[in-house]
């Protein structure tokens, strides 16, 4: 069974009729010339149960941990899409390791830039995960790569993994999210192994001011661990996952280049009428 939906609000098509059809196929397409080279872009749908279809040219295959219908909270509609709720304890989504979603060679990084839509129902003491191809696991066998986070204090941040090194740089913004309020936070890196190729935009506004940074950093690693949503990897943990987001989600993506402020604002804008929002 999909997912029912009420009467839609406004103007704007209902998620799951012909005219969402319709307003969700232009939405892809516009989202997709905007962002360029897109490595995946996880946008649910109504009839999802237990797993989730990429939106860019690659389809790769996205896997909840059990069907979203029986998530805590079942999705719901957002404007003409569709929001995913997760509890922050154990529902989360990934999708399989592939080369294209590895930034890094352990000599080079090369650009990319992350961008979630997203509604925080609390800020707590734990960071949470956003999107990440982190491994954490005890001992020898960590896989740090790149995560996008809300740290304890509600801060958005960028973190990136040198795992031969022990090292990482970061990038955040020091105030903290507004709790049960959507937002479009976009994470871009120029590929120069520094923290000043990372920023932090929210709502297309450029406001990191601050680093996060340990060791002395070289290049990321194209490591074997998968691409988690609302969480990280963590087989030390039960289950094997740890710092789950609690809240909804209606659009992931990963794109290889860094976005300019100009494409930022225009997805910003994009979203706004997809989603009927005003961010």
């Amino acid at each position: 069974m999909g997912i029912e939906f009420g009467a839609p609000v406004g103007m704007i098509p209902r998620a799951g009729s012909p005219a969402g059809d319709m307003a969700r196929d232009s939405f892809y397409a516009d989202l997709l010339k905007l962002f360029g080279d897109t490595r995946l872009l996880w946008v649910p749908e109504p009839t999802e149960t237990t797993t989730s279809t990429d939106r860019s040219r690659n389809a790769r295959t996205i896997t909840y941990n059990e069907s979203v219908v029986s998530f805590d909270v079942v999705p719901e509609v957002l404007g003409a899409g569709t929001a995913v709720n997760f509890n922050g304890t154990d529902e989360e989504a990934d999708t399989p390791d592939v080369d294209a979603l590895s930034f890094g060679d352990s000599v080079l990084d090369s650009p990319f830039s992350v961008v979630v839509l997203c509604n925080p129902d609390a800020v707590t003491d734990e960071l949470v995960h956003l999107l990440s191809k982190w491994d954490n696991s005890d001992g020898s066998s960590q896989l740090r790569e790149w995560r996008v986070t809300i740290d304890g204090s509600g801060y958005p941040t960028i973190e990136l993994y040198d795992e031969s090194a022990n090292a990482y740089i970061g990038r955040q913004d020091r105030t903290a999210l507004t709790v049960s309020t959507w937002v479009m936070l976009t994470f871009t890196y120029d590929g120069s192994r520094s923290n000043t190729g990372l920023r932090v935009y929210v709502d297309a506004s450029r406001l990191d001011d601050a680093n996060v940074t340990s060791g002395t950093y070289v290049a990321m690693e194209n490591l074997a661990t998968v691409v988690n949503l609302a969480t990280m990897k963590d087989t030390g943990a039960t289950p094997a996952t740890s710092g789950e987001f609690d809240g909804k989600i209606a659009l992931a993506a990963v794109i290889a280049r860094q976005l300019q402020p100009d494409n930022i604002w225009a997805v910003k804008e994009l979203l706004n009428a997809f989603y009927d929002l005003e961010l």
